[in-house]
């Protein structure tokens, strides 16, 4: 088995990356930024076809997995390029091998937009209503893959909810809440009060474990059925941001206020967001999670 990834500096590339060593699985790298990998191929920023093709030629992947992508603006890229553009390159190169390859695209819950209650949960078969240009671009790069999809070119579109674990970055709630609970805790000083900025704390979201998605990524993976067809990767239970981050202060130990930034606040925020996983739980025929409260320990 061979296996080209992109994205593995990232947050969710960096642990795909361990457990591939873990398992010795034999593995490239591709993307615009430099790595001490041997193994990694540099692309320019723009994403050009020409040589992403070159790679894809070069290593002749057995799956690819593109997990590339962020929420945020770049200099050196927009947020299409990033999420649409790269993920497009990719399906076109690999169509154009003289050999089966299967493709793993990261999607996104954003692709939902907004949701009323009577929604909930979320199911694979809701009509996306994106209302973020980020959305927008995972949508597009979904309707692209499926359009995409065919006997030498199997993709599989995985939509996680809201991801959490140890290096999660800070602009995501739970990443910033736990830095600042870091950065306290390097004052040894355990009778200091301390003030903690938030958003919005009064909305509930669906978290999964980095571990979990990583290993619930691979299982749905090596399953041919499962190609050609779009999976929520979520716990299917809603949690209150307030409770977690109550329970994140009371794990430090310190003496921590909390203060709500105009600043932080989202407009058009949704205040219950949640997905069902029967799909993917029918799939890999059950999953135990992480007990989430032993989860929480590890991000700080």
């Amino acid at each position: 088995m061979k296996i080209l990834l992109t994205g593995s500096g990232g947050f969710t590339g960096t642990f795909f990356r361990n457990f591939l060593t873990k398992k010795k699985v034999d593995f490239f790298t591709l993307g615009i930024k430099d790595s001490r990998n041997e193994s990694h191929f540099k692309i320019s920023p723009n994403f050009r076809l020409e040589e992403i093709k070159a790679v894809i030629l070069n290593v002749l992947p057995d799956y690819i997995f593109h997990l590339a992508g962020s929420p945020k603006k770049s200099s050196k890229n927009s947020l299409m390029d990033l999420n649409f553009k790269f993920a497009k390159n990719i399906i076109l190169s690999a169509k154009s091998l003289n050999k089966e390859v299967n493709i793993i695209l990261i999607g996104s819950a954003a692709e939902y937009g907004n949701i009323m209650q009577d929604d909930l949960p979320i199911k694979e078969t809701f009509i996306p209503k994106p209302h973020t240009p980020y959305g927008e671009a995972k949508l597009k790069q979904t309707e692209f893959a499926l359009e995409n999809h065919a006997q030498n070119c199997n993709i599989l579109i995985l939509r996680p909810f809201n991801l959490f674990g140890p290096g999660m970055p800070k602009f995501l709630a739970l990443g910033n809440f736990a830095n600042q609970i870091i950065e306290f805790k390097k004052s040894f000083d355990n009778s200091k009060k301390h003030i903690l900025k938030t958003g919005n704390l009064d909305v509930t979201r669906d978290y999964i474990f980095i571990k979990d998605f990583i290993e619930i990524m691979w299982l749905l993976s090596q399953k041919k059925k499962n190609y050609g067809k779009i999976f929520n990767v979520c716990s299917g239970e809603s949690k209150n941001i307030r409770e977690i981050l109550n329970k994140m202060i009371s794990n430090s130990g310190l003496k921590i206020d909390l203060i709500q930034e105009v600043s932080k606040l989202k407009k058009n925020d949704i205040k219950n967001h949640y997905g069902c996983n029967k799909k993917m739980i029918s799939s890999l025929g059950g999953y135990d999670f992480t007990n989430f409260e032993d989860s929480l320990k590890s991000l700080i």
